[in-house]
């Protein structure tokens, strides 16, 4: 493979592209991942059991971090978004990592399907057409032009016309967790572009029994989608939670999106056995 489709990483993996226009979404993933440690914070550190679950498996940058801190565990990468399937598989099977399992599908409220949509030169930032998504991310002219510069700035090619929606399958967690037999999830990653709130609106309480730490990046895209609905939910489910937002989400508001990052784990007494 050209080394123009390969990135390399800080623990020795290496990210694998199957086109030049995932190179700024790859960098940028691999900045916030290793260097900025968006997943890293005391008491939320990978354990060598751990069974993880990554809802947003994207291109693979989360499970390249995760899986060689996880040595006797198992690692379930949730991402329905065919364009950057391909990437998640080859990441995976080049680095060899193990006990690795990929869900191809959207998680959702029910059993069915989600609509998907995303735009050329930007296809692993795909979201739910349930959504209402800022402007950056929509077929806007503002949200068009902003894209095309960033991709001239990168000398990337610059089609700028949204792609027609695309439907995938969807299941909700508890069904997940059922087929690949996890009793415990004792690290569930979720970003997911807005879509988690009916995740998490879903979930019986007997399956919020059995996840012990929760990262969320939440995405307050449009109505009905507050990150205090989240924070309610996870403690009146047990979780001690805490809201962070850095420099870095709170620039996002100028893309007309609200982000940020809710950290949530069972105080130690509660959690289930490992």
């Amino acid at each position: 493979m050209s080394e123009s489709l390969t990135i390399g990483l800080p623990n020795g993996k290496i990210c694998y592209i199957t086109s030049a226009t995932m190179r700024t979404i790859a960098k940028y993933l691999r900045w916030e991942t290793f260097k900025q440690g968006q997943y890293q914070k005391p008491g939320f550190e990978l354990r060598a059991g751990d069974t993880v679950v990554d809802i947003g498996a994207n291109i693979g940058m989360f499970a390249l971090w995760a899986e060689p801190q996880i040595p006797r565990g198992r690692l379930i990468c949730v991402e329905p978004n065919p364009r950057v399937l391909e990437c998640l598989r080859l990441n995976i099977s080049r680095n060899n990592l193990r006990d690795v399992a990929v869900v191809p599908v959207a998680v959702g409220a029910s059993d069915g399907t989600m609509e998907l949509v995303c735009h050329p030169g930007w296809e692993a930032l795909a979201y739910s057409t349930a959504v209402d998504a800022p402007w950056f991310f929509n077929k806007s002219r503002t949200g068009r032009v902003v894209r095309w510069l960033m991709q001239r700035l990168r000398r990337q090619s610059h089609q700028t016309a949204a792609e027609k929606p695309f439907a995938v399958p969807q299941m909700p967690l508890s069904r997940i967790m059922d087929e690949h037999a996890v009793g415990t999830i004792n690290f569930l990653k979720v970003d997911c572009e807005g879509s988690e709130y009916e995740i998490l609106r879903s979930l019986d309480p007997a399956y919020w029994a059995r996840i012990e730490r929760i990262v969320i990046e939440y995405h307050e895209f449009g109505r009905g989608r507050s990150h205090r609905e989240l924070v309610d939910m996870l403690r009146d489910n047990g979780f001690e939670v805490e809201l962070v937002r850095t420099w870095l989400t709170r620039l996002f508001g100028f893309a007309g999106a609200s982000v940020g990052m809710i950290w949530a784990k069972k105080p130690v007494h509660d959690r289930a056995p490992v």
